[in-house]
């Protein structure tokens, strides 16, 4: 697997570091509200880090990440976002 988006991301604030070992090591950006305990990641294997040209955070529930997969296959856009958080908050609202 080269690339994987997760939820509940427990860091808090935002950034990217690298885990596991030499040879399969993946590199995690995250985005999460200093508060709650949702957010939003997308792990990149190392292969394809350099690959990743954007990552536009927009909240703690969308991250978005841009990367160029060579001259012939294109821009590739990754989206990760919480959509559990955002229908349990949209219900709260509407009851």
């Amino acid at each position: 697997m080269d690339v994987a988006c997760v939820q509940e991301i427990r860091w808090r604030g935002s950034g990217c570091r690298f885990f596991g070992a030499i040879g399969k090591k993946y590199k995690l950006y995250w985005m999460r509200s200093k508060a709650k305990t949702d957010g939003v990641g997308i792990f990149v294997a190392e292969k394809w880090v350099d690959s990743v040209v954007s990552v536009e955070r927009h909240s703690e529930r969308v991250l978005v990440l841009k990367m160029i997969l060579g001259r012939d296959r294109g821009i590739m856009r990754l989206c990760a976002w919480n959509y559990a958080i955002m229908r349990a908050q949209n219900f709260a609202h509407s009851a």
